[in-house]
């Protein structure tokens, strides 16, 4: 399939009109699966195969959808071996990386509620949110750990702290790929329109920033509204999303992160916005999809 390179998208909703004498959607009715979040994105990911899901914008690194299926399940795993069950928090205290997507998905997969966090915070902000999450894991990256080790100090909780990278006093995230994927958790019984999957916090704008539960149905209706119906228009094996909308926002994490593998797309990580770096990106992957503001936009 050759989509036109003249496609203009947004995610505003489409006008509604007059279904019957009613106000509705142009759009046919979905049927939502009641499942984990988990389960719905390693159904999906099984789709594309060797087409690649992920590419570090900085280094080149590359990751295959089944690169990332097969991560996941080690990293399931592993955080099962580490204690991790069904309800239990994990933070994650990163900006955008290809690990961000592996670890997010891996940790829900494992039972775990994952409370995405902004990487900007202060000591005083992470530990108001951990506190808030009663997390004890956190996983943050290698520049952040200082910040973490901080926190860790007064909050005595926060069992263990994974880094993207290596640094003294945490396990680095790359420990977790060595394992064997046979802890696994299958039997895990999930009520999905009451297990939450998703802690993320408000922007603070009226004080501290206040905790926002998703659960997993919530998220894998948002995936499947916005994945049907074309309303994004993604192509799978052709589009090339830019991903420098942070994962740990709404935006970037579900419209980005989790629409962009749901449909099977190559996504390019940016850790930030610097615009030298972007539009390099933008023409190096011949990027065809940016997300910019509450837009989508066609730009190839």
């Amino acid at each position: 399939m050759n989509p036109s390179n003249k496609r203009w998208l947004t995610t505003v909703s489409p006008s509604k009109v007059s279904i019957e004498g009613g106000i509705g959607s142009p759009y046919h009715p979905l049927s939502i699966p009641e499942v984990s979040l988990s389960h719905f994105m390693l159904q999906r990911l099984t789709l594309y195969g060797d087409h690649v899901a992920l590419i570090n914008g900085l280094t080149g690194e590359e990751v295959t959808y089944a690169q990332l299926h097969h991560r996941i399940v080690k990293v399931a795993s592993a955080l099962t071996r580490s204690g991790v069950r069904k309800g239990d928090v994990i933070a994650m205290f990163s900006p955008n990386c290809v690990e961000y997507a592996v670890f997010y998905l891996g940790a829900i997969a494992a039972g775990a509620v994952v409370s995405t966090l902004n990487p900007l915070y202060t000591a005083y902000e992470l530990q108001h949110a951990v506190k808030e999450t009663q997390c004890r894991w956190l996983v943050c990256a290698e520049v952040l750990v200082p910040v973490a080790l901080e926190v860790r100090k007064s909050y005595p909780k926060l069992k263990e702290i994974f880094v993207f990278g290596s640094a003294e006093g945490c396990r680095p995230f790359k420990s977790l790929l060595e394992d064997d994927g046979k802890a696994f958790p299958t039997n895990i019984d999930y009520d999905a329109k009451n297990d939450l999957a998703v802690l993320q916090f408000s922007s603070g704008t009226t004080g501290l920033p206040k905790g926002v539960m998703l659960t997993h149905y919530n998220l894998v209706a948002n995936i499947e509204q916005t994945c049907s119906e074309h309303i994004l228009g993604f192509v799978p094996g052709y589009d090339v999303i830019i991903a420098v909308l942070p994962f740990f926002h709404i935006y970037g994490q579900v419209v980005v992160m989790l629409d962009g593998l749901a449909c099977g797309v190559k996504i390019i990580c940016l850790p930030k916005f610097d615009p030298e770096q972007y539009l390099k990106t933008i023409a190096n992957h011949r990027v065809s999809i940016a997300s910019v503001g509450n837009c989508c936009f066609g730009v190839g």
